[in-house]
């Protein structure tokens, strides 16, 4: 009734061979689903839609001027927690804008592009606004 230590190690080898096969299974498999998936031409060939949209530049800038987006914050709920940014109303339909032409399949049509181009434009251009608001209110960048 005792199993010796060569039966016990027979028991193991016979237990370890087929977790041996999986793994080595798994490794090949994968491995040729990550050559397929490299494939330069077929990256290249697609694009996502709205990765051009002006809004980002945007983005990147209040980032820069007002305080960085928090890890799993939206950006609706980060452009509301931004309360120095004016004007309000073109801030809000630059990001209405964007997410369609980001998301919607329908996208925006061109003078919906262009507007939220402009309006992007304009925000920009009062980057300095939101400087000087900033160190009025004493929460610049570096401080939050």
């Amino acid at each position: 009734d005792d199993i010796t230590d060569e039966e016990e190690s027979n028991y193991l080898m016979w237990l370890l061979l087929p977790l041996l096969a999986v793994l080595a299974y798994r490794v090949y498999y994968r491995e040729r689903v990550t050559r397929k998936a490299v494939r330069p031409a077929e990256q290249t060939s697609i694009s996502c839609p709205g990765a051009d949209s002006s809004f980002y530049r945007l983005v990147a800038a209040l980032e820069s001027s007002c305080r960085p987006r928090l890890p799993g914050e939206t950006v609706d709920k980060w452009l509301h927690s931004l309360d120095n940014i004016r004007p309000v109303s073109e801030l809000f339909r630059a990001l209405s804008l964007h997410k369609r032409y980001r998301f919607d399949p329908a996208g925006v049509s061109a003078d919906e592009l262009r507007e939220m181009d402009t309006l992007v434009a304009g925000l920009l251009n009062t980057r300095g606004d939101w400087l000087m608001l900033n160190e009025a209110l004493g929460s610049s960048p570096a401080s939050t």
